[in-house]
């Protein structure tokens, strides 16, 4: 179909950054490590965590890619992947930006800056009020 997004080279990479930032606490880690590099004790006093819990949650995020982590003597310290937050956002500026679909209807958004519902340009509307 023309207009279609395009998938992903690796769809199944991005829905794993997705699924891994969905959490809660791990929402929260990624809000925490915007602000720069955090050592994980940092992380687990900000966020009242147990080690063994955040571990957990740490390595979710890095097995999806999301942060990165590097030791120094006996702290490890996490930042956010780069690569993985602008696949993330380009992700999302596609879906968000009826333009870059093709047919101005990908969204609701898009549909509203068209004057009408998201039936408005349905082939059952032969009059765009939604075929009603």
């Amino acid at each position: 179909m023309a207009g279609m997004m395009k998938p992903s080279a690796d769809g199944g990479q991005l829905l794993r950054q997705f699924q891994a930032v969905a959490e809660e606490t791990r929402f929260r880690v990624v809000q925490l490590l915007a602000a720069g590099e955090r050592c994980v004790c940092d992380l687990q006093a900000d966020l009242g965590a147990g080690q063994s819990r955040l571990s957990f949650h740490l390595k979710k995020l890095k097995e999806a890619g999301v942060v990165a982590d590097r030791r120094r003597g006996r702290w490890v310290y996490y930042r956010l992947a780069p690569e993985a937050l602008e696949e993330m956002r380009a992700f999302l500026a596609e879906v968000r930006d009826p333009g870059l679909a093709g047919d101005g209807l990908s969204t609701a958004s898009g549909a509203q800056e068209q004057g009408g519902s998201l039936l408005a340009g349905c082939c059952r509307s032969g009059s765009g009020d939604g075929g009603s």
